[in-house]
């Protein structure tokens, strides 16, 4: 008798366990902003493509006011999604994608934050904040918002307390809200475990491999999920695409 009530308990807990990694799948969204198509939203596209990712384009059509339009759009888009819910942005015309949702996911779990914000090696577009941002054990200090994953509830929070203005820039708006006492709000990727920004790097700083399809950050030692070709580094985005997608 008592085998059988372990029995049953046994495939009661398999059951719950399918069940929940098959409901995150699905609470997990992928969204980026694109008002018009462009060569960097079909490298995008094609490399969501391969890694099974369906990605939500949001205002495509739409007159393009400013990079602060982008944080409206995501406040719309999560308006009516569970607070348990986790999306996941990516910017539309220099980012690729290098794996699949359910290992971006995986990551993103194991850190056990609420959300976590791409860290870049530049404190742009205001220098002089950067004396206000904590100590990096990398070289990866500051805010990036070209890409960030979070729980809709939590980046929701954020984003209505900033108040955002589209035309201005996003990434000003986010990095002077984390100066203004919120450091406790968002997490950096200072690893480069999900994103990897460009800006700044040499080729040295970085390698790829193509039977992989993988991107290496030579100087943390990890294997990016989402690589960007941000400021002035879009031509190593391009060859990064050459090198794994062609």
């Amino acid at each position: 008798m008592n085998c059988l009530k372990y029995f049953i308990l046994f495939i009661a807990l398999i059951s719950t366990s399918i069940h929940a990694k098959s409901r995150s799948q699905d609470s997990f969204h992928v969204v980026t902003v694109a008002t018009r198509n462009d060569p960097g939203l079909q490298m995008l596209l094609h490399s969501c493509q391969y890694n099974g990712i369906t990605i939500d384009i949001l205002g495509m059509g739409d007159p393009y006011l400013g990079n602060g339009q982008k944080l409206l759009y995501m406040l719309e888009y999560m308006k009516d999604l569970p607070n348990n819910d986790i999306v996941l942005f990516s910017d539309g015309f220099d980012t690729l994608f290098l794996n699949d949702k359910k290992t971006i996911l995986k990551k993103f779990l194991a850190m056990k934050v609420p959300c976590l914000f791409s860290a870049e090696v530049n404190c742009f577009p205001e220098p002089e904040l950067c004396v206000y941002f904590p100590p990096s054990p990398t070289k990866f200090k500051y805010i990036n918002t070209g890409n960030f994953i979070g729980y809709v509830g939590h980046l929701r929070q954020i984003f209505t307390n900033m108040n955002p203005i589209p035309n201005d820039c996003d990434q000003r708006q986010t990095i002077r809200y984390y100066v203004d006492g919120h450091q406790n709000e968002i997490n950096l990727d200072y690893y480069c475990e999900l994103f990897f920004p460009l800006h700044a790097l040499d080729r040295i700083d970085f390698s790829t491999r193509k039977k992989t399809k993988t991107v290496n950050c030579l100087s943390t030692g990890t294997k990016p999920c989402i690589v960007h070709g941000n400021g002035l580094s879009k031509h190593f985005l391009d060859d990064i695409y050459k090198d794994i997608y062609k």
